[in-house]
């Protein structure tokens, strides 16, 4: 998996410019070429941004593949993988995807909170 090289194709379908992106994020554009050339970790708080600004699952950022993005053949536990691919995942990749998971879950839950609450309020 490399998330950086993920962000890179994603970022180029959307003809979007590094510098774009950083401002969206609102960090310099050094700070998210880094994100893209793996020398940063990514925080999962990014990532949900990221996923915001490119309008796609944050499944899709962490592909396993980054060549399964364009050709999604195979749905595996809401994470996309070419029939092809053997997904090795390690022990530490299962627990950040559980905890993503876990925390967008969470997200959602709030978010939908949210909206029955302004909803009734009216």
């Amino acid at each position: 998996m490399n998330v950086g090289k993920n962000l890179q194709l994603i970022r180029e379908l959307n003809n979007y410019t590094q510098s774009y992106v950083a401002e969206k994020l609102g960090i310099n554009q050094k700070t998210y070429s880094n994100l893209e050339k793996a020398e940063n970790n990514v925080t999962v708080a990014i990532l949900l941004q990221l996923s915001e600004i490119y309008e796609v699952s944050l499944s899709k950022i962490l592909e396993l593949n980054a060549d399964t993005i364009l050709n999604n053949t195979n749905q595996q536990g809401g994470i996309s993988i070419n029939s092809t691919h053997n997904a090795n995942f390690y022990t530490g990749e299962k627990e950040m995807y559980q905890q993503m998971i876990t925390q967008q879950a969470n997200l959602i839950e709030k978010q939908q909170k949210l909206l029955d609450g302004h909803t009734t309020s009216k």
